[in-house]
């Protein structure tokens, strides 16, 4: 769902992105596990300079999210209290940061104590081992009964239930008994399960504001994304934000990648890069030697069809890095050399027929 990558190629009549370009994109359409992917031209964003293509295609999902959570769905402030679980998990890392550097008291909660001195390292102030004690009792105590301004949740079931089952009665307890008077619940995950429904009545026991974002809506225009993805960059480059890319697969081992991932193997982000381009130190300068060669012959493509239909606004991208073995760059009917991800094998041959169909063989 995220990647970084070059244009090698544009559709009649676009303009604002050009051959030669590093772009990176973040979530639908997904397939960016492929060397090559053709996308829509208002879906990829311009990856600066300064920014390693690397640490561009493991940041775009998590940071955008990130942005969209602490910036535009609740607006954290210097002098804030806020409460970010799975505070070491891809996210919450970025989170801690982030509210840190905004200003406000970050309260974080982990499993273990590896990732509660992570979390430390990214700008907690306070960790809960939620597994060694009641987090609702010692975020509490932190906050000397007050509350937090606002929860941010990606577990889902097992972190608010607001139900008393044995008594009927309605009941406010774990994320939504951490806040304050009129305080924000947002919930944009649920690794533990959707999380039982709650009544509206035990929202007005605080006067509480229940939300479930999504960064898709907060990113519909082609500004926001703009601006969502220049902050992260910004923030990246300004080293508010640091990434931790412990681990680099080429494209061709993206099975091997998955299996130590599912065996707890790795940490931190993991990125794919196809083969070829394999951790040399020297992806982007061989990238563009190779698109020149690949350009050429899109060009030529295009002219021998110059007359024939001809969807607008497309691109012709080379694929980079997909990233985070969920990650992977994308471009508004662009084709790009890229790090793959999870859907797109199945779709390599529909992939050449549609990239025949808009230049050439």
């Amino acid at each position: 769902m995220e990647a970084v990558g070059v244009v090698t190629a544009v559709g009649p009549g676009l303009t604002g992105r050009k051959v030669g370009d590093l772009v990176a994109y973040a979530g639908n359409p997904m397939g960016a596990y492929a060397e090559e992917q053709i996308l829509p031209a208002e879906k990829v964003v311009p990856v600066p300079p300064s920014i390693d293509p690397i640490i561009a295609a493991s940041v775009m999902l998590k940071g955008m999210t990130a942005q969209f959570l602490v910036r535009q769905c609740f607006k954290v402030e210097r002098g804030h209290t806020v409460l970010i679980h799975a505070a070491a998990g891809g996210v919450g890392s970025l989170l801690c940061q982030w509210a840190n550097a905004l200003g406000a008291t970050v309260i974080g909660t982990v499993s273990t104590k590896a990732k509660a001195a992570q979390a430390k390292d990214d700008g907690c102030h306070h960790v809960i081992l939620y597994k060694e004690e009641d987090f609702v009792t010692r975020v509490n105590e932190i906050t000397s009964g007050k509350g937090v301004e606002v929860v941010y949740d990606s577990v889902g079931k097992d972190t608010f239930e607001v139900m008393d089952d044995a008594l009927l009665l309605i009941l406010l307890s774990g994320s939504l008994a951490c806040l304050k008077l009129r305080g924000y619940m947002v919930n944009f995950g649920q690794s533990s399960g959707t999380p039982d429904p709650v009544p509206l009545s035990a929202l007005a026991a605080k006067s509480l504001f229940l939300t479930r974002p999504t960064l898709m809506h907060y990113t519909v225009t082609r500004d926001e994304l703009l601006q969502t993805a220049s902050e992260v960059f910004t923030n990246v480059g300004a080293g508010v934000l640091r990434v931790r890319v412990n681990h680099t697969y080429p494209l061709s081992q993206a099975a091997q990648a998955h299996a130590d991932l599912e065996n707890r193997k790795t940490s931190g982000s993991v990125v794919l890069i196809p083969d070829g381009y394999y951790g040399d130190g020297n992806i982007l300068q061989k990238t563009h030697q190779e698109n020149k060669s690949i350009h050429r012959g899109c060009i030529a493509a295009k002219k021998r069809r110059s007359k024939a239909a001809s969807p607008p606004q497309t691109t012709y991208l080379r694929h980079l890095h997909p990233t985070t073995v969920l990650s992977c760059l994308k471009v508004p009917i662009y084709v790009f050399k890229c790090v793959p991800s999870f859907h797109t094998y199945s779709k390599i041959n529909k992939f050449q027929q549609i990239k025949e169909q808009m230049f050439g063989d």
